[in-house]
C-alpha cells in the first residue's frame, strides 16, 4: 500500500514538473490578462463625445481589445489540457504517487475554470454607464472537459485519496501565502521607488524654484521697471460683466456695454481721465487732478456712486459688482456706500481705517488692501478668506475678481494660482478672471485656460505674446502692444477700435504731455510767487473792480 502511495519516483517526477511548467505559463498569461482589462478599464472610464466623429471607432477599439485578451486567455488555457494529458495519460501505467495525480487533476480543473470567461464590461461615456459596451462569453470545450472527466476518475481510484486531498488544500494555502508574501514583497518594492522617485522629483522641483527664484532676484530691478511702464496701459480700461469702458487721447472716454443690459451711462462730459472702472451701478473715472467723476447711476442701483464726486487725491481705483474703493496719496483708502437695506453690502467698503495701503483690488463683494509692510487688509464677509488674506505676509503683488484672489510675493512666487503659475517668472502684473493668469516682463502671457472651454491646470499655458496689460473680470481681457483689446476665447477683438497704434508712442506721447503739464504748473507757480500773472506773467493794472493783467486782460484771482 505505500509503494502505490508513493509510487515510481520518475514518473511522479515527471509529472510534477509539466505542472509546474503549466502553472508558471498560466501565471503568464492571467497577468498578461489582468493587465489587458486595466487598461480597457482606463479606456472606458474616459468621457467619450458621442456626437464626435471618433466615437464609434473608440468604442469599437474598446470591443477589439477586450475579446482580443479574452481570446488569448482561453486559448491559452484550453491548449495547455491536451497538451498536458498527452504528456502525462502514458505515465499513469508506470505507477505514478497519488499526489502527482492530484497536481494533475487539479490543473486540468483549473484550467477549465480560467476558460469560462463571461463576463460583462461596462463604461461610463459622458457621465453615464453602458452596461452592454462590451460582452463575452466563453465555455471550456467538449473534449477538455471529457479529459478532465478521465483524470478525475483515475484520481478517485487512487489510495488514500481522502488524506491526499487534504494535503493538497495545505499546498495550495501555502502557495497562495507564499505568492501573497511576494505580492507584499514586490509591492513594497514598487512603494519604495514611488517614494525615492517622489524624492527625487520634490528635489528636483525644489532646485529649479530655487534657480527660478535666483533669476526672479537677478532680474529684479528690470522687472520693476517694467511693471511701472506698464502701470498706464492696465489704467486704460475697466470691465465687468456688462460694461467695457476705457481712456483715449486727451483722456476721453469711450465706453460700450452688452446688449440686453442698461447703458452704463452718459459719458460726453468725461476728460482728462486717466483710470476707469465699472460696477453694475455705473462707471467711475479717475482725472489726473486726482479728482473723480461718475455717470448717473440708474435708479435702481444699489450704492451711492455719487460718493466718488467728493473723492479728491486719488492715486488709484478699484470696483466690485456695486462697489468701488479709491486709493488716496497717503495711503488711506475710501468707498462708496450701499444705499439703505441693501442685500449687496457685505462690509465690502469698510475701508474708512486702512492706513499704509500702496494697492488695492476688488472681488465680487470684498476689498483687499496690499500695505507698505507686504500684509494685506480684507474688508467682506466671509470669515474664512479673511483668515486666510490676514494670514499673507511680504506681498508685492494683489489682484481678485469674484470670489477668487491672486497674490505675488516680494520674491516672485505666485500664492493661490495654479499649475500654469509655476513657471511664471518677472511678473509684473496678475490677473483674475475665473482661472489665474501672470504677465511675464518680456510680455508673455501664461494663465490656465487655452481658451474658454479648455481648462487645463496642470500646465504653463502660453496664452499670448506681446501684451501688456491684463484686467481682472468675469473674462479675462487684455491689451496687446499693437493696442488691441482681446478677450480670451474669442478671435475677434473685445473693442471694435484700436486704444493706441503703438504702446511705446502711447507711453511717449503720455510722458510728453505730463512734463508739459507739471511745466506749467511750475510756471504758474512761479509767475504767482512773483506777483504776475498767473496766465501770462504780464504786470497787473489797478483798477475799480480789482487788478488786471496789462496783457492778456485777465483779472488777477490769487
Amino acid at each position: 500500500m505505500a509503494r502505490q502511495i508513493q509510487g515510481n519516483t520518475d514518473a511522479t517526477k515527471q509529472m510534477l514538473d509539466e505542472v509546474r511548467k503549466v502553472k508558471t505559463k498560466l501565471t503568464k498569461e492571467k497577468n498578461a490578462f489582468k493587465n489587458a482589462m486595466e487598461i480597457v478599464g482606463i479606456k472606458t472610464e474616459s468621457e467619450i463625445n458621442l456626437f464626435g466623429p471618433n466615437a464609434v471607432s473608440r468604442v469599437a477599439d474598446i470591443a477589439t481589445a477586450v475579446r482580443k485578451a479574452s481570446d488569448r486567455l482561453y486559448t491559452a488555457c484550453q491548449t495547455q489540457i491536451p497538451l498536458l494529458d498527452a504528456l502525462c495519460r502514458p505515465l499513469l501505467d508506470q505507477d505514478p504517487s497519488t499526489k502527482a495525480v492530484k497536481e494533475v487533476t487539479a490543473l486540468i480543473q483549473k484550467l477549465n475554470k480560467e476558460s469560462e470567461i463571461s463576463t460583462n464590461f461596462r463604461g461610463n461615456i459622458n457621465g453615464g454607464t453602458f452596461y452592454d459596451l462590451v460582452g463575452v462569453r466563453y465555455l471550456p470545450s467538449l473534449e477538455n472537459q471529457m479529459i478532465q472527466r478521465f483524470w478525475e476518475e483515475r484520481y478517485s481510484q487512487m489510495p488514500d485519496t481522502a488524506a491526499e486531498d487534504q494535503a493538497y488544500a495545505a499546498r495550495e494555502r501555502k502557495e497562495k501565502q507564499e505568492q501573497a508574501s511576494l505580492r507584499t514583497r514586490a509591492l513594497l518594492e514598487v512603494m519604495q521607488a514611488e517614494r525615492e522617485a517622489k524624492q527625487q522629483k520634490k528635489l528636483a522641483q525644489e532646485q529649479e524654484r530655487q534657480n527660478r527664484l535666483a533669476r526672479i532676484a537677478e532680474n529684479a530691478e528690470e522687472t520693476l521697471a517694467r511693471r511701472e511702464y506698464l502701470r498706464r496701459a492696465r489704467e486704460m480700461v475697466g470691465i465687468n460683466g456688462s460694461t467695457i469702458a476705457w481712456t483715449g487721447p486727451g483722456g476721453k472716454l469711450t465706453a460700450q456695454h452688452r446688449w440686453g443690459y442698461a447703458s452704463p451711462g452718459d459719458i460726453s462730459e468725461f476728460y482728462g481721465i486717466r483710470s476707469v472702472v465699472c460696477t453694475n451701478d455705473g462707471i467711475v473715472g479717475l482725472r489726473n487732478s486726482g479728482a473723480c467723476m461718475t455717470t448717473v447711476p440708474f435708479s435702481d442701483c444699489k450704492s451711492n456712486l455719487r460718493d466718488v464726486e467728493n473723492w479728491h487725491g486719488i492715486e488709484a481705483l478699484a470696483a466690485g459688482e456695486y462697489h468701488v474703493v479709491g486709493l488716496r496719496k497717503d495711503g488711506t483708502c475710501v468707498a462708496t456706500s450701499f444705499k439703505r437695506g441693501a442685500l449687496m453690502d457685505r462690509g465690502q467698503s469698510n475701508v474708512a481705517s486702512w492706513t499704509d495701503v500702496v494697492e488695492i483690488a476688488c472681488g465680487d463683494d470684498f476689498t483687499l488692501g496690499l500695505r507698505k509692510d507686504g500684509t494685506v487688509l480684507y474688508a467682506g464677509a466671509d470669515g474664512s478668506m479673511a483668515e486666510k488674506i490676514n494670514k499673507l505676509t511680504d506681498i508685492d503683488m494683489i489682484a481678485a475678481s469674484g470670489i477668487r484672489v491672486i497674490a505675488v510675493t516680494k520674491k516672485g512666487e505666485i500664492l493661490f494660482g495654479n499649475g500654469a503659475m509655476n513657471k511664471a517668472e518677472n511678473v509684473v502684473q496678475v490677473a483674475v478672471a475665473g482661472e489665474p493668469y501672470a504677465l511675464q516682463a518680456d510680455g508673455t502671457l501664461l494663465g490656465g485656460a487655452e481658451n474658454m472651454l479648455s481648462w487645463r491646470r496642470d500646465e504653463t499655458v502660453v496664452v499670448d505674446r506681446n501684451v501688456v496689460a491684463l484686467f481682472s473680470g468675469r473674462w479675462l481681457h487684455y491689451l496687446k502692444e499693437d493696442g488691441t483689446l482681446v478677450k480670451v476665447g474669442y478671435k475677434e477683438p473685445a473693442v471694435k477700435e484700436r486704444l493706441f497704434e503703438s504702446y511705446d508712442a502711447y507711453w511717449q506721447a503720455q510722458e510728453e504731455a505730463d512734463r508739459i503739464r507739471q511745466e506749467k504748473v511750475r510756471q504758474v507757480l512761479a509767475w504767482r510767487e512773483a506777483g504776475v500773472c498767473q496766465h501770462c506773467g504780464g504786470s497787473f493794472r489797478r483798477g475799480l473792480f480789482g487788478s488786471k493783467c496789462g496783457s492778456c486782460g485777465k483779472k488777477k484771482d490769487y
